[in-house]
């Protein structure tokens, strides 16, 4: 099961179906797919140039999702895939079969926790950054910011454990960049920024792939 504070309802996790996205209607598909090509084709851009196929992929992962959990709110689909074991398993086994890929996850957890950015813009915190994450994080827990991804990252620090480098994790963390990048916080100029959102697009864009959503609509 994933860390308790990642998962709202666990209840929803039977309700992740790949074949409803398989047999979706063929504009609805298309529109996915559509989104999905378009940040592919990009998957290998420079860092300062990712944040709009960072939005793309995340268009067509909300799509996907919604479809093959039938659920439409963000943190429904979200626990949905979150209590998958189906899901999980296959980003295991994505990073298990591809080194580069797993160097991507390593790399995009070594930035965790994110804040979320609304938050450190009322702490006038906003504009921070250090070439040293750990001190750029420690700047932000000192100044009070208490809304980070994974939630449970905390946790996971106070007990002197690594977190956990899974789909749960992850996909809290990909959200939370999503949500800055969605409300117009993120900005190519920080280096901390890039390394975020281009891991982060990169390692969604290949899990994504492994659902075939590529495939003819």
């Amino acid at each position: 099961m994933p860390c308790p504070e990642l998962i709202r309802n666990p209840n929803l996790g039977g309700h992740f179906d790949e074949w409803r996205f398989h047999r979706l209607h063929h504009d609805g598909k298309r529109l996915i797919t559509h989104w999905f090509e378009r940040a592919w084709v990009r998957r290998t851009c420079d860092p300062a140039e990712s944040f709009e196929p960072f939005i793309f992929c995340w268009i067509a992962f909300n799509g996907w999702a919604a479809c093959c959990t039938e659920l439409d709110q963000d943190r429904q689909w979200l626990d949905a895939l979150t209590g998958s074991t189906e899901i999980c398993d296959a980003f295991d086994r994505m990073l298990a079969g591809s080194d580069e890929i797993r160097g991507l996850a390593v790399k995009f957890r070594s930035c965790w926790p994110i804040f979320k950015a609304q938050e450190l813009r009322r702490l006038r915190m906003l504009t921070f950054w250090h070439g040293d994450r750990s001190r750029t994080i420690e700047h932000y827990l000192h100044g009070g910011a208490k809304q980070l991804a994974p939630e449970c990252w905390l946790r996971h620090n106070e007990a002197h454990e690594e977190i956990p480098l899974d789909f749960p994790h992850t996909a809290a963390a990909l959200y939370r960049v999503r949500c800055n990048l969605f409300h117009g916080d993120k900005i190519p100029h920080s280096e901390i920024d890039r390394t975020l959102v281009s891991t982060g697009f990169r390692l969604l864009a290949e899990f994504l792939n492994c659902w075939d959503v590529l495939g003819e609509a």
